[in-house]
């Protein structure tokens, strides 16, 4: 299961909101069919809630009565993701207290996928519960996109070594360069590694924030900076 299969609910009743997270299969059996028992009416809302993955901020709806309404979309990345289990996208941000994370209404499937991602149901780091292995042989190329292990994105504008690299987040457009960048697997380290439980994402020891965009960088300059301090000589980057 990828995190862009998880869809986030929030069951709103007489204003107090609960939200949980569902498999696509489970939110149909679970919202859809018992609101909408004749399939072309629940076609319709599956369509709304597929429109979710083109813009960030829209939800679908479902309503049950007049006091009762579920809202759902897919999530979009792993900040999204946090952003939900913090409460920052029910009524007033979650600031009133009038919301909860229900772990039991949850598909397993989507528990599983948090524990992996390393995040608790309070949208939280886990430490100290994985194992890191790095993977060898791994060769980066310009262009290629990789992700880190917060989920964030990024292009490789240009390979200054096998290890050092220029890149651009795809989340802000931010520029900055990478040093000794390394593609690592993670697993629980209570559990043996396998295809469902490794999640990948790179790591660097180094990362120096360049342009807020790649049109503000003087790609040669920062080519002679880098020069330079490989050669032990002082010089800035930016």
């Amino acid at each position: 299961m990828n995190i862009e299969d998880m869809i986030l609910v929030i069951d709103n009743e007489r204003g107090k909101e609960v939200n949980f997270l569902y498999t696509f299969e489970d939110y149909v059996s679970e919202i859809l069919l018992p609101r909408y028992p004749i399939v072309i009416d629940a076609m319709e809302a599956v369509a709304e809630l597929f429109n979710t993955r083109k813009a960030a901020r829209e939800w679908s709806e479902v309503v049950f009565t007049s006091h009762r309404a579920f809202y759902a979309r897919f999530c979009e990345d792993q900040e999204q993701l946090r952003s939900f289990l913090r409460g920052h996208m029910n009524e007033n941000g979650g600031k009133d207290k009038t919301w909860l994370f229900v772990e039991s209404r949850c598909s397993p499937e989507c528990i599983c996928l948090l524990k992996y991602m390393g995040l608790t149901v309070e949208g939280k780091p886990r430490y100290g519960e994985y194992d890191y292995e790095r993977e060898k042989d791994v060769f980066f190329a310009e262009d290629q996109i990789i992700t880190d292990f917060n989920g964030f994105k990024y292009k490789i504008m240009e390979a200054l070594s096998k290890e050092d690299f220029i890149l651009m987040s795809l989340k802000t457009g931010a520029v900055s360069l990478a040093e000794k960048m390394r593609l690592y697997g993670r697993y629980p380290n209570n559990e043996e590694p396998t295809l469902e439980n490794i999640v990948y994402g790179v790591i660097w020891e180094k990362n120096t924030h360049l342009s807020w965009k790649a049109t503000g960088i003087n790609m040669e300059k920062v080519r002679e900076a880098y020069k330079k301090n490989r050669e032990g000589r002082t010089c800035k980057v930016r």
